[in-house]
């Protein structure tokens, strides 16, 4: 069973801007990854005018899947997309460390690709030490999570557990990871010794849990009374309502870098609500989006604003998204990025754009993916996305939120980019 995307649906039909765009010579930070719409992975320099090839071998059959910084400089991806491959492989590459070769250090058959993330620090065996937590697709069983270890002798693969569905978070010392697995259960699992702690049995009204990079606490959703949820922190075996008496509803959530703030939606029968920005400490409201119908949202690096999608009705579509839908094949919709700034409680719209369908899947469990792939610079300026210019055109786009006047700007042809972690 592959994970499905999730595709957001629209009572009507909503009309879009689509930018034209002039390529610029920009002096941005760090590397940009990019799955090309060739469907080979390339990344993007300092002066961006040559994306530099990591893979040359994309074809029909054989396309590349999500490129995945580490926060030290390290650069994985995978092979080959289950939808379009003629049998069922897994290869996991991972790029050299001036990003100009790449090294094959996993391969099954009969196993996919569906997510993996990156420790956040080193493991307990050196400064060239990290893990990489692969959640793999099995076709007749539930998914199974692989540690892939890589340090200066090579990559050592171990099996840590199976679930579905499976969604995780990483400790920002790298030393532990919280699981939900089954819709039910959450677990501890120490990496150093392999010890498995169940510790609350929930019920689903959340994805992917999140841990605190700064502390140890961790978020999560709880039944709080038979109609209601609450968002509940976890801290050295305590729970803590950070917030109560909310709707039942599918809660997606995502701590500031500096864990300062806790952002949060939800989907209910009603519709999708705005996004409100909580105190981590006392639960108060710090901000929130002007309108409702948040569809993703993604922290810049500073904490200081939140990048959030909602819908655009500039061509005059009445209805909105109340519902999400399982889809192979999504249909295009537009969108509106819009910046909140925290401290001012003010939002504004910077683009519109049209997604690839490799976005739409990222946007659709973008409380996992908002912990493993940045969207934004690592200066909290720029944000990058992929758009459907027009039938035939994919492209990655970037665009600077703190201008007044924020122009996108086309960076290449490809179905979406993520900025590394660094400078």
């Amino acid at each position: 069973m592959w994970r499905a995307i999730r595709v957001f649906t629209f009572m009507g039909a909503l009309l879009g801007l689509i930018f034209t765009v002039k390529a610029q010579s920009f002096d941005l930070p760090g590397y940009i990854a990019v799955l090309g719409d060739d469907f080979n992975v390339y990344v993007v320099g300092s002066d961006f005018t040559t994306p530099a090839p990591l893979t040359r071998d994309a074809s029909p059959i054989r396309h590349y899947q999500f490129p995945t910084w580490s926060m030290d400089g390290r650069l994985a991806f995978f092979c080959c997309d289950a939808l379009f491959a003629p049998e069922i492989t897994l290869e996991t590459y991972v790029a050299s460390a001036d990003l100009t070769a790449t090294k094959l250090i996993y391969y099954a058959e009969n196993e996919g690709y569906t997510y993996a993330q990156w420790s956040p620090a080193n493991c307990s065996e050196g400064d060239h030490c990290r893990d990489l937590a692969l959640l793999i697709t099995r076709p007749t069983s539930s998914f199974r999570v692989d540690i892939l270890r890589q340090n200066a002798l090579g990559v050592t693969t171990h099996t840590v557990a199976t679930g579905a569905p499976f969604y995780f978070s990483w400790r920002g010392d790298g030393r532990q990871m919280i699981w939900h697995r089954n819709n039910r259960l959450l677990s501890f699992f120490d990496v150093e010794t392999d010890i498995i702690t169940d510790d609350v049995t929930v019920a689903h009204f959340f994805q992917a849990p999140a841990w605190s990079q700064t502390d140890n606490r961790v978020a999560v959703v709880v039944q709080d009374t038979p109609s209601s949820v609450a968002l509940v922190l976890l801290e050295d075996g305590q729970q803590r309502v950070l917030k109560g008496g909310l709707p039942q509803g599918l809660m997606n959530f995502s701590w500031s870098p500096d864990g300062h703030y806790l952002a949060y939606r939800l989907i209910t029968s009603n519709g999708i609500t705005a996004v409100e920005v909580l105190d981590a400490e006392t639960g108060a409201v710090a901000a929130s989006s002007v309108e409702p119908n948040a569809i993703a949202f993604f922290w810049s690096p500073d904490s200081t604003r939140l990048a959030y999608l909602t819908p655009d009705q500039s061509g005059g579509a009445s209805d909105i998204p109340s519902t999400m839908m399982i889809s192979t094949q999504p249909q295009r919709y537009t969108f509106n990025w819009a910046i909140l700034d925290i401290a001012s409680n003010r939002s504004r719209v910077i683009a519109t754009f049209v997604p690839t369908e490799t976005m739409v899947y990222l946007l659709g469990y973008f409380d996992q993916f908002s912990q493993s792939h940045q969207l934004w610079s690592p200066d909290s300026r720029y944000l990058v996305y992929g758009e459907v210019a027009d039938a035939s055109i994919h492209r990655v786009s970037f665009v600077d939120t703190l201008t007044e006047t924020p122009s996108p700007v086309s960076l290449m042809s490809g179905e979406i980019g993520i900025w590394s972690y660094n400078d």
